[in-house]
């Protein structure tokens, strides 16, 4: 029987982080083919990801008084995670 692919999810939500999760998926995939990435990212991260649930254009927010300002509008792009996270069905 051949071997499941083991799945890592990985958020980014800010170009830096989009640069950073290129660069470390780039690696791991190197070494290991055997892995897919699932997650939020940017356009540097997309080619390499199996599912891409949001990009980070979708979160725009800089500093603690926006981010709790904004939370209302975050709160359903996190709860399909829910799911992800739990392996359970919507």
């Amino acid at each position: 029987m051949p071997e499941r692919k083991k799945k890592i999810f990985i958020c980014a939500t800010e170009q830096s982080g989009d640069n950073i999760g290129y660069n470390l998926i780039n690696e791991i995939l190197k070494s290991n083919n055997n892995i897919s990435f699932d997650g939020v990212g940017g356009s540097k991260m997309l080619p390499l990801m199996s599912n891409q649930f949001y990009n980070l254009k979708n979160f725009n927010s800089m500093g603690i008084i926006e981010i709790i300002f904004s939370l209302k509008k975050y709160n359903p792009q996190y709860s399909p995670f829910r799911y992800v996270a739990t392996g359970l069905k919507s």
